[in-house]
């Protein structure tokens, strides 16, 4: 306080940090422009590769149209423009990061248009909406970004597993390329393509025979084409049958092997065969049966679960049923199954029981507490001295899958004259998808009711590589990818 009584007030300048005095609308300007750059960064890291695929004709293809592999779109059409000597046109295709696979060698890309004929209708989609591009990938080839685009869709799009083999006749007889090979009447294979023999006496057709029935294929197989209709005569009355439409239309190819077939190493990719006008009843009564497995098939058990459970306050009794697969590990003997026929065991302990069943030996297992799964398949130990020697799987016939291939799905079956026989069903790699767990399978067939459980074999060693699980919505195979099996 001053003479005069007055206070006096000491006034210091404080002198804030440099980065404090920025105005906040510069902060938040740079944080706009942190968002911009991370957004355009993940934009550019969510585009695949570019490819380049020509074609002859574009039947209306557009830049935005989608490509498309078993029905999910997988990239998008950028351009379409005419070459530069004007036979054709270049589209420009940018792909997912998914599907870069996609560009690599022997993938195959095909305009998808509305096909009409006595076969059926295909592409019908495309007649009022947009068109799109199929592919076929090819594998885990070599990386490729141009492609030689078809002008249709390849005969050879069910799989490309199988032997191709030539048929040398003395016309094409109306077989035409996608016309199918068959067996008995059971599709086995598919013609190719037909083309002049060298010496331009003959026709060469070109087919190929799945791997799941190479097999019944051998040097002294005989080959006939089949138009689709039969005509006879039974004594006096006159005799009229017929195959499919599509048989009739587009004609077909069927083969039989009198006798037992050799081994499939005697027939070579690339044998030539005589194709003939018409059977000869001898072909098919000279037949004798043909294992399709080299080795003799796994020990398939069914399993019956029960329990009891009430609804609306009455009590009822409930059965799951599904195939199982025993094994040998190192606790004894063990049976793998479906997770989901254990699942009542927690809810139902006292009521629950799993019966196991193997040709005329039957027991009751009784589980305790759900077992650890492993995947969507458990382990079940059936305790030692419970099962024969002879049925029991050893582990030198399992095997962990890297990825989808060609395999049998494999059951036991009661006959009506009381025995027990093996029932298969062929599964191509074309319908399996790989999924983080399991294969997905395109297969309508393969009912709940009769193929849960089922034991999944490869087409190339036999060895047990899964298990089918059918859901009320789809089937799916799944691995064995603990190789502690």
């Amino acid at each position: 306080m001053t003479e005069e009584g007055f206070p006096v007030a000491d006034v210091t300048e404080k002198t804030r940090p440099r980065f404090t005095r920025i105005s906040r609308m510069w902060w938040i300007t740079l944080a706009c422009i942190a968002v911009a750059v991370y957004l355009t960064w993940k934009s550019i890291d969510a585009t695949g590769p570019e490819i380049v695929v020509l074609f002859p004709d574009g039947h209306g293809l557009k830049p935005g149209d989608s490509i498309r592999h078993r029905g999910i779109e997988i990239g998008r059409v950028e351009s379409v423009k005419l070459n530069p000597s004007l036979e054709g046109i270049v589209v420009t295709a940018m792909l997912d990061p998914d599907a870069a696979v996609v560009a690599c060698e022997g993938s195959r890309f095909w305009i998808v248009r509305p096909q009409l004929d006595l076969t059926g209708v295909r592409g019908l989609e495309t007649a009022v909406g947009a068109k799109y591009i199929a592919v076929l990938p090819g594998g885990s080839g070599q990386a490729k970004t141009e492609f030689e685009g078809l002008a249709m869709e390849p005969p050879g799009s069910l799989g490309r597993g199988g032997i191709e083999i030539i048929l040398r006749g003395d016309h094409r007889w109306g077989v035409n390329p996608g016309s199918p090979l068959t067996w008995r009447g059971v599709e086995v294979g598919q013609v190719l393509s037909s083309s002049l023999s060298p010496d331009a006496l003959h026709v060469d057709t070109r087919v190929r025979v799945l791997d799941n029935y190479r097999r019944l294929l051998s040097r002294d197989s005989k080959f006939w084409v089949t138009s689709g209709v039969h005509v006879g005569m039974d004594g006096l009355k006159f005799q009229v049958s017929a195959d499919s439409l599509a048989t009739i239309a587009r004609g077909g190819v069927a083969f039989i092997t009198p006798g037992r077939p050799a081994e499939t190493d005697a027939v070579r990719p690339g044998d030539v065969f005589t194709l003939h006008e018409d059977e000869d009843e001898r072909w098919t009564e000279g037949a004798t049966a043909t294992n399709l497995l080299r080795h003799s098939p796994p020990p398939i058990a069914t399993l019956t679960a029960t329990w009891k459970e009430k609804v609306l306050g009455i009590p009822r009794t409930r059965r799951m049923r599904s195939s199982g697969l025993t094994i040998q590990s190192d606790n004894g003997p063990e049976v793998l199954l479906p997770s989901d026929l254990l699942e009542p065991a927690e809810e139902s302990k006292d009521t629950y029981a799993l019966e196991y069943s193997w040709e005329n030996e039957s027991r009751t297992l009784r589980v305790e507490s759900r077992p650890e799964p492993v995947g969507e398949i458990s382990r079940v130990a059936l305790g030692p001295g419970n099962t024969k020697s002879a049925s029991i799987l050893s582990g030198d016939r399992m095997r962990s899958p890297a990825a989808p291939e060609d395999c049998f799905a494999i059951r036991n079956s009661w006959h009506s004259e009381g025995d027990t026989i093996v029932v298969i069903e062929m599964i191509s790699q074309s319908q399996l998808t790989q999924r983080d767990s399991h294969w997905r399978c395109d297969n309508e067939k393969l009912s709940r009711d009769v193929w849960h459980g089922a034991t999944v074999i490869a087409s190339e060693d036999e060895k047990v590589i899964g298990m089918l699980v059918v859901s009320d919505d789809a089937a799916k195979v799944v691995p064995l990818f603990n190789t502690a099996f």
